[in-house]
C-alpha cells in the first residue's frame, strides 16, 4: 500500500490504485479485506468502478474509431513540408521557451481534462458527490 502516515490520504491513496488495479496482488488482498470489513469504503469503491465503467462505455467506441483520412493526409502534407531548422539559427534561451510552451500546454490540457471530468460526471447523473467523503 502506500507510503506515509497512514491516514486518510493515503487510505484514499490506496483505494484508487485498489479500483484502478494498480496495487500488487498482496497488498490488494489486504485492502480487499479492509474494503470488506467497511460498508462505507466499499460503497465509494463500487461508485468508484461504477465511474470507470462509465468513462469506459462513453469512449471506448470512440478509441476504436479509425484515424479519418483527411487527417491522416494533413499529417504526411505536413511532415512533407517540415524543414528541420539549422542548430545554428535555434537561439541559446530555445531550451527555456520550449519549456515554458511545454508546462503551458501541459496546464491547457489538464484544465481541460478537469472540465471534461466534470461534465462526464454530470451527464452521467452522479456529479461531484462521488469525491465527497
Amino acid at each position: 500500500m502506500t507510503g506515509g502516515a497512514g491516514g486518510a490520504d493515503s487510505l484514499q491513496d490506496d483505494l484508487n490504485a485498489w479500483v484502478d488495479g494498480a496495487l500488487s496482488p498482496l497488498a490488494a488482498a489486504r485492502l480487499g479485506l479492509r474494503v470488506a470489513a467497511l460498508p462505507d469504503m466499499a460503497a465509494r469503491a463500487a461508485a468508484y468502478r461504477a465511474q470507470i465503467d462509465g468513462l469506459h462505455a462513453l469512449y471506448d467506441p470512440v478509441l476504436d474509431e479509425p484515424i479519418p483520412e483527411m487527417l491522416l493526409a494533413r499529417v504526411r502534407d505536413a511532415r512533407h513540408r517540415a524543414q528541420p531548422v539549422p542548430a545554428v539559427l535555434i537561439p541559446a534561451r530555445a531550451g527555456a521557451a520550449r519549456r515554458i510552451g511545454l508546462l503551458s500546454a501541459a496546464l491547457a490540457a489538464s484544465v481541460g481534462t478537469a472540465l471534461l471530468g466534470m461534465l462526464v460526471l454530470h451527464r452521467l447523473g452522479t456529479g461531484m458527490a462521488v469525491f465527497v467523503n
